[in-house]
């Protein structure tokens, strides 16, 4: 999955992210959310020019980190909840979709 669908995709509504987990077929669970994000992450990661140099592409990496960071703190949870549909009214599905957003807004340029 390319980075820019997933990210849309994170940055969408909680309906709109339970209508793409329906039409995946893996409804009631958000995990594939994560996948796809971590499957696109590591590709940039993997193709990117480490350096960023300039000043929107390091924000553009910080920003993709910080959701890595929030997947990563909530996989190591002992409550599988996070995983379930009903968790997109959480703060850190909140942040997710914020920091997603503020990536669309960044990414429109380049």
């Amino acid at each position: 999955m390319k980075l820019l669908k997933i990210i849309k995709i994170l940055a969408s509504t909680k309906d709109e992210q339970i209508n793409y987990l329906i039409d995946l077929g893996t409804y009631p669970s958000t995990d594939e959310l994560a996948l796809d994000f971590d499957y696109a992450y590591v590709f940039y990661l993997r193709n990117i020019n480490h350096k960023c140099d300039d000043l929107i592409n390091q924000i553009i990496f910080k920003k993709l980190n910080d959701i890595n960071k929030i997947f990563g703190e909530m996989s190591n949870l002992p409550n599988d909840s996070f995983w379930e549909v009903i968790s997109l009214d959480l703060n850190d599905w909140s942040k997710i979709r914020e920091y997603a957003s503020e990536l669309l807004i960044l990414m429109k340029d380049i």
